[in-house]
């Protein structure tokens, strides 16, 4: 079930178009979407971002609790790429800026339903940046003897990774169901010590180029 918040019938009447023919429910007041989400399980809540503002993102807000109760997403909004930046880090797995054409809000919400986070293009050099700086060191340098650890398969799906596929497309290209697939990617977080795909794909970025740069030196 997918749930549009607000109280504009242009916004309301845009997301009900976009999600057709899929049921939508429609709350005006955040308060009533929590009470939803905690009677049953939401697909998507798309939110109307349009009078957000950095004191919606606290940690403690009714923001944060919904998004760890449901995927949410932020439509509609005016966030700088800071802000955006604080609405990921509280678990919403995406914000749509105004005036995106229709095509690329679907797209949004193919990537989020199908696990994924949208960044806007302003703010990924910034999430990148933030990523790279946050990373503990041993994460940010990894070493021979961690990724190791890994199995032949585990390393198979982290290189995947690290090119970008979905979980769908890695399932495909191994011949191994999706559930599959997260069980091993759950294990490889785990081992590795981070927290998700994109802090792999940096790991494995960074260990590349520290390769490259020591075969130039020897050469």
């Amino acid at each position: 079930m997918f749930l549009v918040n607000s109280d504009q019938g242009v916004f309301v009447e845009t997301w009900k178009t976009l999600l057709h023919p899929a049921p939508v429910l429609v709350k005006g007041k955040l308060a009533d979407v929590l009470a939803a989400s905690e009677a049953g399980r939401l697909t998507l809540v798309i939110i109307d971002g349009s009078k957000l503002h950095k004191q919606s993102l606290k940690t403690d807000g009714e923001l944060a609790r919904l998004a760890k109760r449901t995927r949410l997403l932020l439509a509609d909004t005016n966030l700088d790429s800071e802000t955006e930046l604080a609405a990921l880090a509280l678990g919403i797995v995406g914000c749509c800026h105004k005036q995106l054409p229709r095509e690329e809000l679907r797209k949004i919400v193919d990537v989020v339903l199908k696990g994924g986070i949208w960044v806007s293009r302003a703010a990924l050099p910034d999430m990148l940046n933030h990523l790279r700086h946050a990373t503990t060191p041993a994460a940010a340098r990894p070493t021979t003897p961690k990724l190791d650890s890994l199995t032949p398969r585990e390393r198979e799906i982290a290189a995947c990774v690290a090119e970008g596929a979905s979980n769908k497309t890695i399932a495909k290209r191994l011949n191994v169901s999706d559930v599959t697939v997260k069980a091993h990617l759950t294990t490889i977080f785990h081992k590795l010590g981070i927290s998700g795909r994109v802090q792999l794909a940096l790991m494995l970025s960074d260990l590349k180029q520290s390769v490259a740069e020591t075969s130039q030196r020897m050469v």
